[in-house]
């Protein structure tokens, strides 16, 4: 009787372990020489697509995208009204004032040229604050996403000096990876879809597969700038 549960036991491992794969891999960015290597000693986490993790992960693009869509409606209104003004300013430039910029103010207009280049100015200003608010929408979503993922986090790895990594006994079948990397002030995220096999796979993350991240929005500045107050 022994002998058999021992032999059951025995097999049950087995099984498991052929439903088993090992993703090992190298993460790497392009970036500008430095002392550091900016893919060392970072970490990356496995998040299965659980019932819990899908329902939360939804709940969360939903709340994203319902905030995130009025204030890129207030962005497109601010960059039709900041090309209507550049180009009003630009008729005042081809009027004879070709040897002025368009970004500097003669020291000599008239009233009316003054007018065009406040609300050249004004229409500016009105820009930046739209795109503001569309990064500050994206940043407050991005730690609320990157706090989730913790909460869901399956497995988590460390990389070597080099970059490189391995996880090993993960479960057959579809699974996330999730990792981030500043470089030259700028984050590039990993949000990527695997599908684990048994077996050893290569899996290296590099600036051709990055991305699977909604919360990152394209403009001035990055992330980390905007979390520093920019």
């Amino acid at each position: 009787m022994n002998g058999t549960i021992s032999r059951s036991v025995i097999l049950l491992a087995l099984l498991a372990c052929s439903r088993s794969g090992t993703l090992s891999g190298d993460v790497s960015v392009r970036t500008s020489p430095s002392r550091e290597n900016p893919v060392a000693r970072i970490h990356i986490s496995v998040i299965h697509p659980t019932e819990a993790f899908d329902h939360d992960w939804a709940a969360g693009l939903a709340a994203f995208q319902a905030e995130l869509e009025p204030a890129r409606a207030l962005q497109r209104a601010a960059a039709a009204s900041l090309e209507e003004a550049r180009l009003a300013w630009d008729r005042v430039l081809a009027g004879g004032r070709a040897g002025a910029r368009r970004r500097q103010r003669p020291p000599r207009i008239s009233l009316w040229e003054q007018q065009v280049w406040e609300r050249l100015r004004a229409a500016e200003r009105v820009m930046f604050l739209a795109d503001r608010r569309v990064w500050e929408t994206a940043l407050k979503y991005d730690a609320q996403a990157d706090s989730l993922l913790a909460k869901h986090t399956a497995r988590r790895v460390q990389t070597d000096g080099n970059g490189h990594f391995v996880l090993a006994g993960l479960p057959a079948g579809k699974t996330f990876l999730y990792t981030r990397v500043i470089a030259d002030d700028q984050t590039r995220v990993w949000f990527v879809p695997v599908v684990v096999r048994p077996g050893v796979q290569q899996l290296d993350l590099t600036e051709t597969n990055r991305g699977g991240w909604p919360f990152v929005q394209q403009g001035p500045g990055d992330l980390r700038a905007l979390r520093a107050g920019a």
